[in-house]
C-alpha cells in the first residue's frame, strides 16, 4: 500500500504541473520498489515529467535550469524520440535566453536594419518563405500586431529563407509577395538561403523568435497566435 501511495503521489503532482516534485517522488517509488508492477509505467512518466519540467522553465525563463535537466536527461536515456526531442530542446537554448545573434541578410529598400538598430525594442523575428501559404498568414498577422503594439515600441522582421532549396529568393518575386500581403515592415533575403535560418536553429518555415527589450532571445518556435501574442505582452510589460 505504500508503494501504491508512492507512486500515485507522484502521478498526482506530475498532473498538478509540479513536475519536481512528480519525478522526484517516482525517482523515489523505484528505489524503495525495485520489481514493483508499476515500474515501467513509472520510468515512463519519470521522462515525461523532466521533459515537461525542462519546457516550463523554459516558459518562465528559467534557461539555465532547463539547459540542466535537459543535459541530464540526454545522459540517462536512450528512447529514440526523447533523445530526438531532447537534442532539439537543447539547440533551441544555445540560442533561447542569450543575446539575439546577428541577422545575415540583404535587405529590401534603401535602409537595411539589423539586430543593434531595433535595440530596446520587442523584435518578432518571422523566418518565412513566399511559396508557402502558411508563410502568408504569419506574415499579416505579425502586421497586424504591429499596428496595435507599434507604438508601444513593438517591431516585425522577415527573413525569407529557402532552406530547401539553399538559395537566395528573388529579390522581384518577395518585393511582389510583400505588395500582396500589405507588409510594412523590414524584409530581408537571408543569405544563401539559410545562413540565419540555421543561427536560430529553425526547424521550418514559418519559425518565430521574439527579442526582449534586453536584446535576449525569448521564444522559439512555430507561430501560435495565442502563445505569441501572450509573449509579445509579457515582454511589453503589458502584463504583470
Amino acid at each position: 500500500r505504500k508503494a501504491e501511495f508512492t507512486f500515485t503521489l507522484g502521478l498526482a503532482y506530475l498532473m498538478d504541473g509540479a513536475y519536481a516534485k512528480g519525478v522526484e517522488r517516482l525517482e523515489g517509488f523505484l528505489a524503495e520498489h525495485p520489481g514493483h508492477a508499476e515500474t515501467a509505467r513509472a520510468e515512463n512518466l519519470i521522462l515525461q515529467g523532466k521533459v515537461f519540467d525542462a519546457l516550463s522553465r523554459i516558459d518562465a525563463g528559467e534557461y539555465d535550469q532547463a539547459r540542466t535537466i535537459l543535459a541530464g536527461l540526454a545522459e540517462t536515456t536512450s528512447e529514440p524520440q526523447v533523445v530526438a526531442f531532447t537534442e532539439a530542446l537543447l539547440g533551441q537554448l544555445e540560442v533561447l535566453g542569450r543575446p539575439a545573434p546577428a541577422w545575415a541578410a540583404r535587405w529590401l529598400g534603401e535602409t537595411p536594419t539589423s539586430v543593434k538598430a531595433l535595440d530596446g525594442e520587442v523584435v518578432a523575428v518571422a523566418f518565412v518563405n513566399p511559396d508557402s501559404a502558411q508563410s502568408g498568414e504569419v506574415a499579416r498577422r505579425l502586421e497586424a500586431l504591429r499596428k496595435e503594439h507599434g507604438a508601444n515600441g513593438f517591431e516585425n522582421v522577415a527573413i525569407v529563407s529557402q532552406p530547401n532549396d539553399q538559395q537566395e529568393a528573388d529579390e522581384a518575386e518577395v518585393r511582389a509577395w510583400a505588395e500582396t500581403h500589405g507588409l510594412t515592415y523590414p524584409i530581408g533575403i537571408d543569405r544563401g538561403g539559410r545562413t540565419t535560418f540555421d543561427v536560430y536553429k529553425a526547424e521550418r518555415t514559418p519559425w518565430i523568435a521574439l527579442i526582449g527589450r534586453d536584446g535576449v532571445v525569448h521564444y522559439l518556435g512555430e507561430y501560435d497566435e495565442a502563445e505569441v501574442s501572450n509573449k509579445i505582452e509579457q515582454l511589453l510589460e503589458y502584463a504583470n
